[in-house]
């Protein structure tokens, strides 16, 4: 005996009961960039704004890359918690379908707040690669060794620290001081 059963998403039927939101959104414009994760025999397609596998309707996770065979048409990032007064919250991308949910840069550490200037600022993706880390590491801890060494634009704009009034630490990375007259502090390692 064979059984089979088939899946298929919908639109969302209708409103949420919402109940007491505390704030809207900032004003900031809805996250738009994208990319492609093209990893091992994986070709995933990524946004900013939380959605990820799909672009214009289409499944956008293949595996092996090339085929044209994809796995799963789409997924998003959920995140939810309770406050000190038990209400729930709940940050979900319902496929483009209601709304934003997702803001891109950090929040300010007094009122958790973003403005438009830092959602711009952060509406991107930050790629570094293990040789660009690798090379930079070479030439930060053995001065001269690699005189046409010029510190890849992915590093310098590394968002390792946030600006005034933002949390310190951002994205992971080393730093060791050390004085070869590097104008920031090195990323050393992937952690």
């Amino acid at each position: 005996m064979l059984a089979t059963l088939q899946v298929q998403a919908e639109k969302n039927r209708g409103p949420v009961m919402k109940k007491n939101t505390p704030k809207n959104s900032a004003d900031c414009l809805p996250p738009g960039r994208s990319t492609e994760l093209s990893l091992n025999l994986v070709r995933a397609h990524i946004t900013t704004n939380g959605t990820m596998w799909f672009s214009g309707g289409v499944a956008r996770y293949e595996v092996p890359k090339g085929s044209g065979k994809t796995s799963m048409f789409s997924a998003a990032l959920w995140i939810g918690g309770r406050d000190m007064m038990g209400q729930i919250y709940v940050a979900a991308m319902q496929f483009n379908q209601d709304g934003n949910d997702y803001w891109t840069g950090p929040l300010k550490m007094k009122g958790a707040t973003i403005d438009p200037p830092t959602c711009s600022r952060y509406d991107r993706f930050f790629q570094v690669t293990r040789v660009e880390v690798e090379r930079h590491k070479n030439a930060f801890l053995y001065p001269g060794s690699d005189p046409d060494y010029v510190i890849p634009q992915a590093i310098l704009d590394w968002p390792g620290n946030g600006a005034l009034g933002e949390s310190h630490y951002l994205a992971p990375y080393i730093s060791v001081s050390h004085a070869t007259g590097m104008p920031r502090d090195a990323i050393l390692e992937f952690t």
